[in-house]
């Protein structure tokens, strides 16, 4: 489970969730992240229980989870709000 700490903590387990390229960048706010891969893929972890993470589902996930939605597209932008997502395909189409 996730806790507040005081200070940046290293991530050093996140690579063993993953099966595709490194995160390049990540986003997040109180409660949600989002990462995005070298190959343009997202992942979201966080608070779920309103469906904001983009699994199709309204659960929590505190490990790195796919957005199957957006698996088709090159993501090139992110952005995180508090209760939602933002997305910015290769070829510009914006996703919210």
């Amino acid at each position: 489970m996730l806790e507040d700490e005081q200070l940046p903590q290293l991530l050093l387990d996140l690579p063993s969730f993953f099966s595709f390229r490194p995160i390049s960048f990540l986003a997040c706010d109180g409660v949600h992240v989002l990462g995005l891969t070298t190959n343009g893929k997202v992942v979201t972890w966080g608070r779920g229980t309103s469906g904001q993470l983009g699994h199709e589902d309204m659960v929590s996930n505190f490990k790195p989870k796919h957005v199957k939605s957006l698996e088709s597209l090159v993501i090139t932008h992110v952005s995180v709000g508090w209760n939602h997502f933002g997305f910015v395909s290769d070829t510009g189409v914006k996703y919210l």
